[in-house]
């Protein structure tokens, strides 16, 4: 038997956990069969395996699931098998002596429901098409209430490093259809990107290794898409986000029917700038916000004009992607295939200024701290001198920090 407890506020909690053995040698289980449920927990853990001949605790601050229980179920076994035991990554996780590593491809039902019901994203390419083909392709995902066109003057520096590199529009944003609301969600988000990415195969980038850079809620998104697709990619970079799950009022997550309805009846296509300027501001965004909009949020079009900023995309992204732990349960599943099949795959977190930065530092869960505990390696970086959106703030320090990323990966 193996069981997690945990000190938490409301006192010693505990999760079971079930091994079977498959067969047993002289010294214990040669193979284990781990269930379990995700993890959310406090900041004391103590994991004890229970076999024939096996009692062994083990203590660790500030880890979470899949980190602490990969990390000590394998050690102990390890430990009673006399041989390494390897963590097998799959929808049903596996312990097995002497195991191989599943191939990192999607197996959840979720993640093969959603690739079956993308939509077609719209795609911005700076074109390098002299670049060696061994020059990654650095792929650009924005954040809330924004577009591609955010990433202008990054991929204008990239080309000029000779770095190629695209930005997508997600559903419901810019140029992007939202789909079925009911589809809304990082799964969703992340098999859209994807399916963006295969549609680029027959053009310059080819089959380009990808670096995954996503702003603010983007960040979010590109661990996500991490977790599920980790053969596609090369590195990750999160810009100034965090782990934590973002809180908003009951009453707005809930809205009523109404409410909703409204929501989903916004056009973004307007035929005059003063038409959408009262219909953004009637849906809570401030006025002098709207009105920096203008031009490069909300744009020209057809003799009108067509808002790349969607109050419904941005309703439905609150509630299944920032006010979720989905991006912490996606980083504890990155720390296991970074553990074991991926070991060569980097992951960056950019951090603004203390003026402008959303990350919390000590938060649990998923403050960046916390994120540093359960992925080990993961690389920080600070910005002191730029906003949250460190790429248009500090842009020549955000290109440095991209392009060492991409020599890292050409193994310069």
């Amino acid at each position: 038997m193996l069981q997690l407890s945990c000190r938490t506020a409301v006192g010693l909690q505990s999760w079971p956990f079930t091994a079977t053995a498959i067969a047993a040698p002289v010294r214990g289980f040669r193979e284990l069969s781990l269930t379990s449920t995700p993890l959310v927990a406090s900041s004391s853990c103590k994991l004890r395996l229970l076999a024939p001949r096996i009692a062994w605790p083990f203590w660790h601050s500030r880890t979470r699931f899949a980190a602490l229980s990969a990390l000590a179920a394998s050690t102990a076994a390890s430990w009673a098998m006399g041989k390494p035991c390897r963590l097998r990554h799959s929808s049903r996780t596996t312990l097995c002596s002497g195991a191989g590593v599943s191939s990192g491809t999607a197996t959840d039902a979720e993640a093969r429901k959603a690739e079956a019901s993308v939509v077609e994203l719209k795609v911005e390419d700076q074109c390098c098409s002299k670049a060696p083909h061994s020059t990654p392709l650095v792929v650009l995902v924005h954040g809330l209430d924004s577009w591609s066109g955010t990433w202008g003057s990054t991929m204008q520096g990239l080309a000029a490093r000779g770095i190629p590199s695209v930005a997508v529009d997600l559903r419901g944003c810019g140029f992007s259809p939202l789909g079925k609301p009911e589809d809304f969600g990082p799964t969703q988000l992340a098999a859209d990107v994807r399916a963006a990415l295969q549609q680029q195969s027959g053009n310059w980038c080819g089959s380009r290794r990808v670096i995954l850079v996503g702003h603010s809620m983007g960040g979010k998104l590109v661990l996500k898409y991490a977790s599920l697709f980790p053969q596609d990619l090369a590195a990750v970079v999160v810009e100034d986000m965090d782990c934590t799950c973002r809180s908003y009022s009951k009453e707005y997550l809930e809205c009523n029917a109404k409410e909703i309805d409204r929501k989903k009846c916004f056009s973004r296509s307007f035929p005059s700038w003063e038409a959408c300027r009262k219909a953004m501001i009637s849906f809570g965004y401030d006025a002098e916000r709207v009105d920096g909009w203008r031009g490069e949020r909300v744009l020209t079009a057809h003799g009108g004009y067509w808002s790349a900023v969607n109050p419904y995309a941005q309703w439905l992204a609150r509630k299944t992607v920032l006010a979720t732990d989905d991006a912490y349960m996606a980083l504890q599943r990155l720390a296991v295939i970074r553990a074991n099949e991926r070991t060569d795959l980097s992951v960056h977190v950019l951090v603004a200024g203390d003026a402008g930065t959303v990350c919390y530092w000590d938060a649990l869960p998923g403050g960046i701290r916390d994120m540093e505990s359960v992925l080990p390696g993961l690389a920080v970086s600070t910005f002191p001198a730029a906003g949250h959106s460190i790429h248009n703030s500090d842009t020549a320090a955000f290109l440095d920090i991209l392009d060492a990323v991409v020599a890292a990966a050409m193994g310069k």
